[in-house]
């Protein structure tokens, strides 16, 4: 991966489940914008009401869960061989391998623990936003409007509707909204976790999955 590769600041990563030393971390890269990002969040207000006054006032409950949902698309790459090889799978099976790893997030991970929630993620889109919270929803689109036959029993094409919700361990204030103090402490908890910003760190780092939003086309291993 090259110092100015893009994928280096978009990525998902999965973590291990809270309670089971024995699950893995996983990371998904993408190595552009994806087209469009929606970035949600609500506050609840209840009216007091006041005799011989003339509108309610309104009294502050809470604010919602902050929801992210943004799409991704997987193709495989006319070079990459259909197989699974030494280096993990290539090809249309690297776009069913990510798929399934995508549609696994929104659900729990029965181990050591009797009821153990989907696993918690860091997602992160360039410097606009960085967020730690659980997947809420998945949509797998299977594409065939491809114009090469790679294999005939996998989809070669996947687009992918994601939906994230932050975790509400950690609080923000107006000011650290304003000042982009939630995308940096999240980002720096990201770099904890071996998806380093530096090209060191990416050396050192196993070999992702990758889907290339402006060209998507995996590349062959």
């Amino acid at each position: 991966m090259s110092y100015n590769d893009p994928s280096r600041f978009c990525y998902i990563i999965v973590l291990p489940d809270d309670g089971d030393k024995t699950s893995e971390q996983h990371i998904i890269r993408f190595q552009t914008m994806p087209d469009k990002i929606t970035d949600s969040k609500s506050a609840v207000f209840n009216d007091a009401q006041i005799i011989g006054r003339s509108s309610p006032l309104k009294t502050y409950q809470f604010s919602s869960a902050r929801r992210i949902s943004l799409n991704l698309e997987f193709f495989a790459s006319l070079e990459a061989k259909d197989d699974e090889g030494r280096n993990g799978p290539t090809g249309v099976y690297k776009v069913k391998e990510t798929v399934n790893l995508l549609r696994s997030l929104v659900n729990p991970n029965y181990g050591s623990k009797l009821i153990s929630r989907p696993r918690k993620c860091i997602l992160r889109v360039g410097d606009n936003i960085g967020m730690s919270g659980f997947c809420t929803s998945v949509t797998v689109t299977l594409r065939g409007d491809y114009p090469w036959e790679l294999y005939p029993a996998l989809a070669h094409y996947a687009s992918v509707s994601l939906t994230f919700e932050e975790t509400g361990e950690s609080v923000y204030s107006f000011d650290d909204i304003r000042l982009g103090k939630d995308e940096s402490s999240n980002i720096q908890r990201a770099r904890k976790f071996g998806a380093l910003d530096t090209l060191a760190g990416f050396q050192a780092t196993p070999v992702p999955i990758t889907a290339n939003l402006s060209n998507p086309v995996f590349s062959g291993a």
